[in-house]
């Protein structure tokens, strides 16, 4: 089993080499206050997209704002990214990992258009 506080303290060495200061500072609280404790009650190994789902939606998602959840996913995906091109962990798709309130937003979108569509087709008719 991977030690997740030297792959942490590593990954989190790399990109301080190329995030500026206040990102580095984000990127170092979202990882300790959220994905650290979920880390240590799910191993890396065992992560697939299923899980990671379920913990956006069915915890982070009742705490954190849409921005916050997206933020959270970036430093996620960053950091699994890191520890499966060091050959700890197999390939995830994260476009598959959604958050509810993200999925929400786009067919409330995709229903506005839906519905501006309708409304210029009744207009355009003969």
């Amino acid at each position: 089993m991977t030690d997740i506080n030297t792959l942490y303290q590593t990954w989190l060495k790399e990109k301080q080499k190329e995030l500026k200061p206040l990102s580095y500072s984000k990127y170092e609280s979202d990882f300790i206050n959220y994905i650290l404790p979920f880390l240590k009650e799910h191993p890396i190994e065992t992560l697939d997209e299923t899980i990671i789902n379920n913990y956006f939606n069915n915890t982070l998602n009742q705490i954190l704002s849409t921005d916050a959840l997206q933020m959270l996913k970036v430093v996620f995906k960053s950091f699994y990214n890191y520890a499966e091109n060091k050959g700890i962990v197999r390939h995830l798709d994260f476009s598959l990992v959604r958050h509810q309130r993200h999925i929400r937003r786009i067919l409330l979108m995709n229903m506005k258009k839906a519905s501006c569509l309708n409304t210029v087709q009744v207009i355009m008719k003969p």
